[in-house]
């Protein structure tokens, strides 16, 4: 590929703004029509013809690149209105070539250039759009852009708005602007009128077309009229172009923009970090007035977050869609999430990373629409790292954003190859029962800190609006209801199928419940919920089951195992919402009625789903523990963000654990659970040793409750009376609980005091029963300040009410794991522990569930039973209302008998997991071993499967599963990045071959190895050659007519071209040729034969005397007439004998009838073409039966001759004739046919009869 300077793009960038661009000095008046003035003459190419001829006479050779000049590939197409209104611009260019030919002087590039000429197609019709293009293809050189140009004509057009998405359509259909892979992408669109959305593509607006070209990363900038910048502003700020005037006297500075663009874009940073925030924590902004919505530091009363949580306006809320257009995002303003949560991190990053510090990447924190579509979001953040040019991004991600990594890399294999780390905190990629909580119930911990922290207190607000604090803490409640339940990513981050396998959501009854294992009836449950919108469950493209199972594919770790991931979370040390219980409602539908909060996690995220916990202790990704940190202070505290800095440089750090605090991993054992129902509002204080009030509910509203050792969760906000949940430590509190301050006002109200174990189930509770208020309105205390509350002092928490303890037997355990030999096979799921021991509990008091019972039944008792091979989760239950339930993974046991597994062809630095397909498809045993050569250092396979591409090459693997099923299959490791076409020939480039004749010819495309090998193939207009057909990279022609042409070859990768002479030539058809034995071959008689011109046809040497038989000489075809070339062939000769036919007694015309048993003489002679005999010759003699009917009027004849044996004739010397006498004995009446072979290749015939 020739390579050209930027001097010389200059030339052609602005002889194209000389036709279409350049004006004098206009009014401001926008001109509407694209008529064309009487006398108006078109003189627009005069520079352009001066331009060719220097060109022609040597004057302007391609500058060459300066000595500092980057090795930059750019394509560039123009996109030129070509209607009547641009024939004015032309005359006010000539000082801005030569500026922009001075600023371009020593900037060099790669570049190939495209030109499209688009009018209105609803007035000149769909063929007034053009590609132009150069032997099949888009790409031009500098001449043969001004060539191009020469040939653009403005006229047309109609009224003045054009149809521009028409020809950028063509940019972004994959197979009109053949781009170059590794090329950067740039159009330009240059036009004096606005646009019509009319085009032939299906897009739907600028807006369409342009998120398109963004994600084909094609930068686009736009010259035009000022009064249009605002028209095509989506065009350019999605794309990352510019907007230039077109009527300016100096617009070569906005060209000089477009240049500091393409030299900008691909000299700039290749690599950026991206922090991506979490739930909560981006900035949102209304998308008609840039108003901060959520949420400002401080909320005063004309505050939007206030409106917004009062309910004044209802911009945070989307449709039942999921869909917002009143929200966006503003980067520029959004430089450290919310309250600058993420500010440390990211001046952490930036100092040992950035560009400049020393560093090689950028950083970019990315705000997203938190409460909009995680797909929307990674299409938002692929669109982003397009349009920067990033060729690798490291995630550090928080929380929900790890989520949003996710989806990204699932979205294509090109995501994936970008990323070089993803390091996810506190990521919820099994899901989080935190983010039910809003939906559900309204206003929880995260909502909470986020509103107290811009200074929300219910205390200060409350007079202002002139409301109670009921009121007030109704509306937040209800506002957040209102803003989550719409809200697709709220949804989105709902526990998955992974998490339920290993902590069932619970369905509860009266005193029990069962676990919640399948999906349809997990949504079902959810769905029956008036809170729930069952569109985001499993409803629409924006649902939890949409992205779960069809985005990421069921397994969010496979997702992340082809990815270099690291984990970060918090296993222990917070309390944290593990398993919902939902109940059935007297009059239908479903309730959430209960939270079991456990402490293995960081307050938000349980450790089993930050970590992707496969099975019990079971973590595939890497995964680095920092205990007793919470969800937000994991992107804050100085020894994560030391460990994040190590792992990106690449250094083992030490074991996160050594940095976090130690203590003794009690659970949830120091803590008790209130359940609080009653049929009034009640307040509620938690007081300390001191009196001091630690935490508090006034009027519904939550103050002091940490989320962790005091949290607080009510579930009928909206009704009248409370329903909720309390967590608070066992000793050392005082719990008072009022309504009003009058005494005697009648209640309905119970507390349910619990006490719990390490993963939070009851031990032991006690129900405390209340029917009116004491003095100044108490209804109950429960003094725990001096002891630690336990199974036996649970009933005695106040001075006037015992109760009677309900004990629960929560110190039994089961196996995690067991395996069944073969189908029908049982075996008991074994019970252990102090209560199994003590006979307190044994199978027979545990409800048993399976999730798959047509794999593994379950009785009532914990016997399992086969029923099939698979794997099978038997979970047992506790029946005694503590909702305790554990899971035991049994598997029948299923080998392969076959494996397949795909070649692989990959970049360096990919990874990619090896998914066998199994034979049987219940094939159990599937932990896979892999033998290859590693000493090659071309691959690693890690024992999860994942195949990490280290260097080019190719190399065979042998995979093995249990049992002995293996299969070989190949992985192809190719360069780092795209492998893209730089040329193409066509073997072989110049053929000759006949009228008819099919022909393959082949591209061969270079590198061998580029990543796409597709090509097309054009015969020229003449009708020498058609093509018959295209085979991949191959191409069969055949021959038409006499004469020339030429096939071209264009590949889809860049458009490169090749081109191969066809010369078609006179088809003849050679005649066969038969020669007497003994003549020479000037002799023979030539049958048939033909060709498209009259001639004579010979062999080349015609004394030749040939033996008998078939044989094959070299001739030629000589025309008779001039013009026309001697065309050599071979010609088939066939020399036979002269036979003299069979001789009596046999009659040749088969009349001859013989005795049954007698001897008949076969006899023939044969001479040469010269009457002489021929002694020498072999011959055999065959017969079959003809049928049963002998003529009766013939004569019968009784021979007795001395037989031959076998099958040759003898020849007779004395009467010179070959002679075979055929016995008859054993043969039945009949018509025999004699067949006589001869080694002239002939067979002699005659039918005999027998009687």
């Amino acid at each position: 590929m020739r390579k050209y300077s930027f001097k010389s793009f200059v030339a052609g960038v602005l002889l194209i703004l000389m036709v279409v661009a350049m004006v004098e000095p206009l009014s401001a008046a926008v001109y509407t029509g694209n008529e064309l003035s009487e006398d108006y003459v078109d003189d627009s190419n005069e520079v352009l013809y001066h331009m060719l001829d220097s060109y022609n006479n040597g004057f302007m050779p391609m500058a060459a690149p300066s000595a500092d000049s980057s090795d930059i590939k750019a394509d560039i197409v123009f996109v030129i209105d070509s209607t009547g209104s641009m024939s004015s611009y032309i005359s006010n260019v000539k000082n801005n070539i030569a500026q922009f030919a001075q600023y371009l002087s020593n900037k060099g590039i790669t570049l190939r250039i495209g030109v499209i000429d688009y009018k209105d197609i609803t007035y000149d019709g769909l063929d007034s759009t053009i590609i132009h293009k150069v032997n099949h293809s888009p790409w031009m050189n500098e001449v043969d852009f001004i060539e191009t140009l020469t040939k653009i004509k403005a006229a047309g057009g109609g009224d003045l708005p054009e149809t521009p998405i028409d020809a950028l359509g063509y940019l972004a259909d994959g197979t009109s602007m053949l781009w170059s892979s590794d090329a950067h992408k740039f159009a330009v669109v240059l036009t004096d009128a606005s646009y019509k959305v009319n085009n032939r593509h299906g897009y739907t607006s600028l807006s369409d077309i342009a998120k398109e070209l963004s994600n084909q990363k094609i930068n686009t900038s736009v010259i035009t009229g000022t009064y249009y910048n605002n028209t095509y502003l989506p065009l350019t700020s999605t794309t990352g172009g510019v907007i230039g005037n077109i009527r300016a006297t100096d617009f070569s500075n906005v060209l000089q923009e477009l240049a500091d663009t393409v030299m900008g874009i691909t000299n700039k940073a290749k690599k950026a970090i991206y922090v991506l925030p979490g739930y909560l924590g981006s900035q949102l902004y209304n998308s008609s007035n840039s108003d901060l919505l959520w949420i400002d530091k401080r909320i005063s009363l004309d505050n939007n977050t206030l409106k917004e949580i009062t309910g004044t306006t209802n911009y945070l809320k989307a449709d039942v869609n999921g869909v917002n257009t009143k929200i966006k995002i503003d980067m520029s303003n959004d430089q450290y999430g919310v309250f600058d949560t993420y500010q440390e991190l990211i001046e952490k990053l930036d100092k040992d990373f950035s560009i400049e510090n020393g560093g090689e990447y950028d950083i970019h924190f990315f705000p997203y629409n938190w409460l909009g579509d995680l797909n929307d979001s990674a299409k938002d953040l692929q669109n982003h790292i397009n349009k920067e040019g990033y060729e690798k991004v490291v995630f550090v991600t928080h929380s929900t954003g790890g989520l949003l990594a996710s989806t990204y890399a699932a979205k294509s294999r090109e995501n994936k190859l970008k990323v070089e780390k993803a390091i996810l905190i506190a990521p919820p990629l099994f899901g989080t029962y935190a983010a039910l909580e809003p939906i559900e119930l309204g206003m929880t911990k995260e909502w909470k800190e986020k509103l107290d922290s811009a200074g929300f207190i219910t205390r200060m607000i409350s007079p202002i609006l002139g409301i109670g604090l009921g009121a007030t803490a109704q509306k937040v409640y209800s506002s957040i209801k209102g803003m989550t339940k719409n809200s697709p990513t709220s949804y989105q981050l709902l526990p998955s199928l992974e998490y339920l396998k290993l902590m069932p959501q619970i369905y509860a009854s009266d005193f029990s419940g069962e676990p919640v294992l399948a999906l349809d009836n997990y949504y079902s449950i959810l769905n029956g919920s008036s809170n729930i919108n069952s569109n985001l469950t499993n409803g629409n493209s924006r649902s939890h089951n949409y992205l779960r199972q069809t985005v990421l594919g069921g397994d969010i770790v496979k997702v992340l195992q082809e990815v270099d991931t690291t984990l970060i979370g918090s296993s222990y040390g917070f309390s944290t919402p593990a398993i919902g219980v939902y109940a059935k409602k007297l009059f239908g539908g479903t309730k959430y009625k209960d939270i079991i909060y456990k402490k293995d996690g960081d307050g938000t995220v349980l450790n089993i789903s930050a970590a992707a916990t496969k099975n019990v202790g079971d973590n595939v990704l890497k995964y680095k523990d920092f205990k007793n940190i919470d969800h937000t202070e994991l992107v804050s505290k100085t020894e994560v963000l030391n460990y994040v800095s190590n792992e990106i440089r690449g250094i083992t750090a030490m074991e996160a654990y050594l940095f976090s605090l130690e203590g003794p991993e009690l659970g949830m054992s120091e803590m008790v659970k209130l359940n609080v129902n009653s049929d009034v509002w009640v307040d509620i204080k938690i007081v300390d040793n001191d009196s001091s009030v630690i935490a508090s509910v006034i009027d519904g509203y939550p103050i002091g409750f940490d989320g962790d050792e005091f949290i607080y969760t009510p579930f009928n906000i909206e009704e009248k009376g409370t329903e909720a949940i309390l967590y608070l430590p066992n000793s050392g509190y005082k719990v008072v609980i009022s309504h009003g301050e009058a005494e005697g006002i009648p209640v309905n109200f119970t507390v349910d005091v619990a006490t719990l174990n390490h993963d939070g189930y009851k031990t032991s509770s006690a129900t405390y029963l209340a029917n009116k208020t004491k003095a100044g309105g108490e209804i109950i205390s429960l003094d725990m300040l001096t002891i630690i509350v336990d199974k036996l002092n649970i009933g005695s928490l106040t001075e006037d009410n015992h109760v009677i303890p309900e004990i629960y037997f929560d110190q039994w355990e089961i196996k995690t794991s067991k395996i069944l030999s073969s189908i029908g096979a049982t075996d008991m799921i074994e019970l252990y522990g102090d209560d199994v021991v003590s006979g307190n509990m044994d199978a027979s008091l545990l409800n048993w569930y399976s999730s798959d019972s047509s794999i593994v039944a379950v009785s009532n008792t914990g016997l399992v039973e086969a029923e099939n091979y698979g794997v099978a989760y038997i979970y047992a239950m506790a029946t005694d209302g503590s909702f305790k339930v554990l899971s035991c993974k049994v598997t029948v046991p299923l080998a392969a008998t076959s494996i397949s597994i795909e070649d692989f062809d990959m970049v360096v630095g990919e990874k990619l997991l090896i998914q066998p397909i199994f034979s049987p498809s219940n094939t159990t045993e599937t932990s896979m071993s892999f033998l290859y050569d590693s000493s090659r250092g071309i691959i690693d396979i890690n024992d999860s499967g994942v195949i990490t591409a280290l260097s080019p090459g190719t190399i065979d693997v042998i995979g093995i599963a249990p049992g002995g099923a293996e299969n070989n299959f190949t992985v192809s490791v190719y360069r780092d990045g795209v492998v893209a076409v730089q040329e193409v020939s066509i073997e072989p480039n110049n053929i000759t071959i006949d009228t008819n004749e099919e022909y393959m010819l082949t591209a061969m495309i270079n590198p061998s190895d580029a990543f796409n090998q597709n090509v097309y193939w054009y015969a020229d207009s003449s009708a020498n050659v058609s093509i018959v057909r295209v085979e991949n990279n191959t191409c069969i022609i055949k021959g038409v007519q006499p004469g020339i042409s030429n096939i071209t070859v264009v590949t889809e990768d860049g458009g490169y071209t090749a081109r191969a002479t066809i010369t078609v030539k006179e088809s003849v058809t050679w005649p066969r040729a038969t020669l007497i034995y003994g003549q020479p071959l000037e002799s023979a008689f030539f049958n048939g034969g033909s060709s498209s011109v009259a001639g004579t046809f010979s062999f080349i040497d015609s004394s030749i005397i040939p033996v008998a038989g078939s044989h094959t000489y070299k001739a030629i075809f000589l025309p008779e007439e001039t013009g026309y070339n001697i065309i050599y062939g071979e010609i088939d000769v066939s020399v036979v004998y002269n036979y003299s036919g069979v001789l009596r007694p046999i009659n040749n015309d088969g009349s001859s009838v013989f005795k049954v048993g007698s001897t008949v003489p076969v006899k023939f002679r044969l001479t040469d073409a010269y009457d002489d005999y021929v002694m020498d010759v072999v011959a055999t003699i065959s017969y079959i039966k003809l049928d049963e009917g002998v003529s009766e009027s013939s004569e019968v004849i009784d021979l007795i001759e001395t037989e031959t044996d076998g099958k040759f004739f003898r020849y007779d010397s004395k009467d010179n004739q070959y002679i075979f006498n055929l016995s008859t004995k054993g043969f039945s009446e009949g018509t025999y046919i004699l067949t006589i072979e001869l080694n002239d290749g002939t067979r002699k015939e005659v039918s005999i009869g027998l009687r």
